[in-house]
């Protein structure tokens, strides 16, 4: 260490420098798992990735998933992954058309239960189980109506 001036009061501490790696805070998780569905590769040494999308591009990782919808049908997509944001909720939507789907209709559903909750007859039609199962018997009209207009 060399000399330093210190002022009253102050401390010279010695500078540690150690690898580039670092701990993860305590708040933090780190998820490892293969990305592809290639078969495991033995190690290789590649040189000249320095950065992140050097990483991506090089390795282009890529996972084929099946999804079940609300009727139990497998639907299978692949996601392809270029930035580490593809790995989050907006990036996956952007590439799958059925999380794309079920989010229009988790959205719907948010909206009208909103349009419920603030209507008041509605409401009131509701608490009445002779006036809701009208209701409902109405809307299955409705429905079978509009589906039978829909085929013709």
């Amino acid at each position: 260490m060399q000399d330093q001036d210190v002022n009253i009061g102050g401390v010279v501490r010695e500078r540690r420098i150690s690898e580039a790696l670092s701990l993860l805070p305590m708040n933090k998780t780190l998820m490892v798992t293969k990305l592809t569905n290639d078969p495991e590769a033995s190690p290789e040494i590649v040189q000249d990735l320095r950065t992140v999308e050097d990483v991506f591009e090089h390795y282009k990782p890529s996972v084929e998933v099946k999804f079940t919808d609300k009727d139990e049908n497998e639907v299978d997509e692949e996601l392809n992954f270029s930035t580490v944001g593809d790995f989050g909720v907006k990036g996956l939507m952007k590439q799958s058309k059925f999380l794309k789907k079920l989010q229009e209709e988790k959205n719907e559903l948010f909206r009208f239960t909103q349009i419920l909750k603030s209507n008041k007859v509605l409401s009131k039609i509701l608490q009445n189980p002779e006036e809701k199962q009208a209701y409902i018997a109405s809307l299955k009209n409705i429905l079978a109506e509009l589906e039978t207009t829909k085929s013709e």
